[in-house]
């Protein structure tokens, strides 16, 4: 997108976060901090990120239903989570596309044997202060400083 094209967006009252499959992934800014939230994952449980406090890291990943890239990286992110889950590290998704409501999201995750929690963000109110625009992007968080430690692929 262009400069142009995004200020545009920036300044439609009813803007939507288009949510992307694609490999391109968003730089990390320096410092970048997380602020808490809490979301209603795809079976219906809360979570807020201060609930995982106490946890080394947290590992959020940003699912997309149908999306070819995020399905390929499951295996990855399933032995990163039997390696890493034991040493505390709390792993979490995230769906903020539009067009994927609870149940859809539930599907995907039974089809694809998804066992972490999915949170909804049906707002895109979270997609949109973490500045996302692609799925199959990771961002690991500390959850002593709130500080973004890694963004990227997986």
């Amino acid at each position: 997108m262009n400069r142009v094209t995004i200020l545009f967006l920036l300044m439609v009252p009813s803007f939507a976060i288009l949510l992307g499959c694609s490999e391109e992934q968003h730089p990390a800014l320096p410092n970048e901090r997380i602020q808490d939230f809490a979301l209603l994952d795809h079976l219906g449980d809360s979570h807020s990120l201060r609930y995982y406090s106490d946890a080394s890291a947290i590992v959020l990943f940003i699912q997309g239903n149908g999306c070819p890239i995020s399905r390929h990286s499951l295996p990855t992110l399933n032995a990163l989570k039997k390696e890493f889950e034991p040493l505390g590290v709390t792993f979490l998704m995230l769906n903020a596309n539009l067009q994927d409501d609870r149940a859809s999201i539930a599907e995907e995750a039974k089809a694809f044997e998804i066992d972490f929690p999915i949170l909804v963000d049906e707002t895109q109110l979270i997609a949109e202060s973490l500045d996302l625009y692609r799925t199959a992007e990771a961002i690991v968080i500390n959850p002593k400083t709130w500080k973004v430690l890694y963004r990227g692929p997986v």
